[in-house]
């Protein structure tokens, strides 16, 4: 059993080493007599110092480790790593997680704070039974943004427990739609803690699920980090460093009352509370990858050859190439990458032989696949391409085989969007199976990641949002309707092909 202590679990990871607590304080440049008292539950260090403190006695414990040693610590978390995995890093990373864990935990046993009555009178105004959005949101936060350009900004909220127009405005906020000014991306860093309801009663779950997606999917004109974090879902609040702080509280949706006060004294306390939850009680909601990365780690392998897969397309891919086509166009893509080719090869074999002879429910936008066939726009590994008739023409005929010869390839096919309320957006992605899932950005010149979900709760709720839309919002006729889509269109490819050759 995992020890849940903070000083407990520092005596085992010292104890598993096989160092001494002097070793320790020297690595983290205390007194020897400081870690003793950790040990002891007689003191506990800074809560502003923790995340530190457990970076450092992570990479100590595993550099300093025999390599029983780290079996053993292996063991004891419950980790299981593939060979190709770095195990070191996941080992640091665990042991530093463990530790803000334990630390918060030992916090709240061991220091009730006392509360000191302030007479003070701050400055802050309370509103009752107000609308968040209009009042506070455009009115304190983002007028802020535009006389300062500040720096910091950081919320945290049950984004899916809000009314539909403050949730909405949210995520306004970090696309920076709702700034009257474009030149604050470099100014503005915003940090969102989100809470995801623990037992997915989600009354709008297609409306949530495609505003989140894309909200972090979409390019933003402000910087935002994405964290998850359990708290109350009927609490928002919010802290801009140096200028106020927000606080809100809702009731089946509806917000009830509001407090937003500039002392700086609240201001600042504020700002640092939600810091240091950042630090001991949250962890990032997606791990990022590159297509680099996603490729050589073969994380991408290791998700094709996972069960249960699910697909949204936003976009025509990879997937369903014939091989000759797949590493023609890898090589063009990743010519310099010798090891992302390698890869790449391996990955082919999989889809061909694996991935493609498993059950695969599919859903696709009507309205891209015909952009794709009419245009040859398309990504591969999220680089976005553009494909030949001569191309296009192989890739459909291989897809159009393995509809036919498949059944087990499940494509269902939705017109332009799943509410109406996104049809002008781009049509987001998103990949699910047993064991990963991730999202992928909308590829522009900034970036064409891959978003890893680091969030069990996130990772139920877009599978019940998949199989909702999949039961309820696509009858099973569209399985015929798709056959007939992808052979027209291969038609009208190799129509076109044919005259062209004349």
């Amino acid at each position: 059993m995992i020890e849940r202590e903070f000083g407990k679990l520092i005596e085992k990871l010292i104890y598993f080493s096989g160092q001494k607590n002097y070793s320790l304080a020297m690595e983290l440049g205390y007194d020897v007599s400081y870690i003793s008292k950790w040990i002891n539950s007689t003191m506990l260090p800074a809560a502003k110092n923790i995340k530190n403190i457990s970076k450092i006695t992570a990479d100590f414990i595993v550099k300093s480790s025999s390599e029983s040693s780290l079996r053993d610590i292996s063991d004891y978390f419950e980790i299981n790593t593939t060979e190709n995995e770095n195990k070191s890093e996941i080992l640091k990373k665990t042991i530093e997680e463990k530790l803000s864990e334990s630390y918060l935990y030992s916090y709240n046993k061991n220091n009730k704070k006392t509360l000191k009555k302030d007479i003070r009178k701050n400055n802050s105004i309370q509103t009752i039974n107000p609308t968040l959005r209009k009042k506070y949101l455009d009115d304190e936060i983002i007028s802020f943004i535009e006389e300062a350009g500040l720096s910091d900004m950081t919320v945290l909220c049950n984004l899916f427990s809000l009314n539909r127009e403050d949730k909405v405005h949210l995520a306004g906020i970090r696309n920076g739609e709702n700034n009257k000014s474009s030149n604050h991306k470099e100014l503005v860093k915003m940090k969102y803690l989100i809470s995801f309801d623990s037992d997915n009663d989600i009354k709008e779950i297609i409306f949530d699920v495609m505003l989140f997606i894309n909200m972090v999917t979409s390019r933003g004109r402000i910087n935002a980090e994405l964290y998850s974090c359990d708290f109350p879902s009927n609490i928002f609040m919010s802290a801009v460093k140096n200028k106020c702080a927000h606080t809100a509280i809702y009731n089946n949706h509806k917000c009830i009352t509001t407090i937003t006060s500039t002392d700086d004294d609240v201001v600042d306390e504020m700002y640092h509370t939600l810091e240091e939850m950042i630090s001991t009680q949250s962890r990032h909601m997606f791990r990022k990858k590159t297509p680099e990365e996603i490729i050589i780690s073969q994380r991408y392998m290791n998700y094709i050859m996972d069960q249960d897969l699910r697909w949204l397309v936003g976009s025509v891919t990879e997937l369903f190439m014939p091989s000759d086509l797949f590493l023609e166009i890898g090589k063009n893509i990743f010519g310099d990458e010798k090891e992302a080719l390698i890869k790449l090869k391996k990955i082919d074999t999989i889809l061909q032989n694996v991935t493609y002879n498993s059950k695969l429910n599919i859903i696709m936008y009507e309205s891209v696949f015909r952009t794709y066939v009419s245009s040859g726009n398309m990504t591969f590994f999220n680089k976005p391409i553009n494909l030949s008739l001569e191309q296009r023409q192989r890739h459909l005929s291989h897809m159009k085989k393995l509809l036919e010869e498949k059944d087990n390839i499940n494509l269902k096919v939705i017109e332009n969007s799943v509410l109406d309320d996104f049809k002008n957006e781009e049509k987001p992605s998103m990949y699910l199976s047993k064991n990963m899932s991730f999202l992928k950005e909308n590829p522009n010149e900034d970036s064409e990641n891959y978003l890893i979900i680091n969030d069990k709760k996130l990772d139920e709720i877009l599978k019940i949002f998949f199989d909702k839309i999949w039961k309820e919002r696509i009858n099973d006729n569209e399985k015929h309707e798709s056959k007939m889509l992808v052979s027209e269109s291969l038609r009208y490819i190799e129509i076109l092909n044919d005259n062209l050759k004349f």
